[in-house]
């Protein structure tokens, strides 16, 4: 069946249906005879053979084979740009384009900023007789996106967005202009508003189709295109957890880390990031970006931290030294230092939601304490894991949820322990192994809105139901070293060097 393109009268605004290849259209309205602009022409198929593919009617071609037919080599340059090797990035990119080094380089850098990149060096497909070019980029949630259009004088005119990158189900459809309200004009506009629904149609099945493709963060900056947007797209295709922001990178200066192993959030959103080794806290408000940052000791690599936690109103508990203490989360001030009777031997902190702490603590036994928001202790769990397991457990981690239920992974022992908020033991869930739901190195614990239990493993970040049972597995591109939530329930992952926002399901 010859293909159908779509545009206006210009008499009566009612659209008008072109078969492929002819010059000129007739309004079946008002009788007009329209000229067919050269742009929307295709010739006319020859001889009986069978008609080629809609994607090969009309495509840019990049070394023989259609641009969209290149999204395996788009997703893997992708992949290796994401992992630092770019390189092999830049690499790719001049094997597909014919690319020279300095363009391949700055065309990394473009998509690395979120800007499109047109692809040089193309020629149209056999049976296309456009003046066209095309375009990629990866857009927030690092999806390969492809457009095609005529190529004008200010650049692109009519773009048509591919809707058909895998089944190639329907080819385009080209709207060349608004119709004008004449005689038809609700027919015509009916006609209209069905293209325009084809097109949002075919645009959310490339979402859907190629979302899973690529893992790359900031799929939020789809809001900035269309508010919400980005929920619409992972409602529709179930992609939750998702990386909604993403800030950091290796280093010593001013939003960068060396070893970052600790985060933590207030009630305004404020980020909190430690690192483990120096001693150096930064500041990032809820965008992340850089607030202040400020440093216990002397900076040397003689202070590490090994446990942080975030209350609600900016104060922030770390642990070094063996030591509790209590900063002004703006201004890094010692409040307080938190004492417990039997001596120093702290090695994680926790918040609880009513302005309290729980604490691990370690000097020739593992006790889990609770104290209140003067620093006074509420509870003490005396060899709380060791009394269960019968064997010594020297490092834990610790977290509570919402109601003051307090939950505790030993790094010996690879499971995961729940406490009452009155500190009866309840349960203990998972194991060592490497199967679903088990442990093989345990890094960080904390607790959602739904007290679900999360726990970083070697193979990503572990959830658990409040009861033990094993849910799924976050998959991440690094060790997560710190895990917190925020008061909307966002988990917030550190991973050495990089901060990361996840949103685990659609906001209520």
């Amino acid at each position: 069946m010859p293909r159908l393109q779509v545009l206006s009268c210009p008499s009566c605004g009612a659209s008008l249906s072109v078969e492929e290849g002819a010059p000129t259209a007739q309004c079946a309205f008002c009788g007009n005879t329209v000229v067919v602009p050269a742009e929307l022409r295709r010739p006319a198929s020859s001889g009986a053979s069978e008609p080629a593919p809609p994607h090969k009617q009309s495509s840019i071609f990049v070394g023989g084979m259609p641009l969209l037919d290149q999204l395996p080599k788009l997703r893997e340059m992708g992949d290796l740009a994401r992992s630092g090797r770019l390189a092999e990035a830049a690499r790719l990119y001049q094997e597909m384009f014919g690319a020279n080094e300095q363009e391949a380089n700055s065309a990394l850098d473009q998509l690395a900023a979120g800007q499109p990149v047109t692809v040089h060096h193309v020629t149209a497909g056999q049976a296309s007789a456009l003046d066209s070019a095309g375009f990629f980029r990866f857009d927030g949630a690092g999806l390969p996106q492809i457009q095609i259009g005529n190529l004008g004088s200010a650049g692109f005119n009519a773009p048509i967005v591919t809707s058909t990158m895998t089944t190639y189900a329907s080819p385009p459809v080209v709207v060349t202009h608004t119709p004008r309200r004449r005689a038809g004009g609700c027919l015509a506009t009916l006609i209209i508003l069905g293209v325009v629904g084809a097109l949002v149609v075919g645009l959310l099945s490339v979402v859907v189709t190629f979302l899973p493709l690529l893992a790359l963060p900031g799929l939020d900056k789809l809001d900035e295109i269309v508010p919400g947007l980005a929920d619409a797209v992972a409602d529709g295709t179930g992609q939750y957890p998702r990386v909604v922001l993403e800030f950091g990178g290796e280093g010593t200066g001013i939003g960068r880390f060396s070893d970052a192993r600790h985060v933590g959030v207030d009630a305004e959103g404020n980020i909190y990031v430690a690192d483990y080794s120096g001693g150096r806290l930064q500041v990032f408000d809820p965008q992340g970006e850089f607030v202040t940052q400020w440093q216990v000791g002397d900076g040397g690599d003689d202070v590490y931290l090994t446990g942080m936690a975030v209350a609600r109103d900016g104060s922030v508990y770390l642990v070094y030294g063996s030591d509790l203490f209590r900063h002004d989360g703006q201004t890094g001030e010692v409040i307080s230092q938190i004492d417990y009777i039997d001596g120093w031997g702290f090695g994680d902190v926790a918040a609880l939601p009513g302005g309290g702490l729980v604490a691990a603590w370690y000097k020739n036994r593992d006790d889990i304490i609770a104290f209140d928001e003067d620093g006074n202790t509420v509870m003490a769990l005396r060899e709380a894991i060791s009394s269960i397991t019968g064997d010594t457990e020297v490092t834990i981690k610790v977290a509570a949820d919402g109601l003051g239920n307090i939950y505790a992974v030993g790094q010996l022992s690879e499971a995961i322990f729940h406490f009452s908020p009155s500190g009866d033991y309840v349960n203990r869930f998972s194991s060592s192994g490497d199967e679903p739901g088990q442990l093989s190195l345990a890094g960080d614990i904390a607790v959602d809105n739904q007290s679900r239990v999360y726990v970083s493993d070697l193979n990503g970040i572990l959830a658990f139901a409040p009861d033990g049972r094993y849910l799924s597995t976050i998959p991440t591109s690094a060790f997560a070293y710190g895990l917190a939530f925020d008061d909307d329930n966002y988990l917030y992952v550190v991973s050495n060097n990089k901060v990361f926002k996840y949103q685990l399901e659609a906001d209520e």
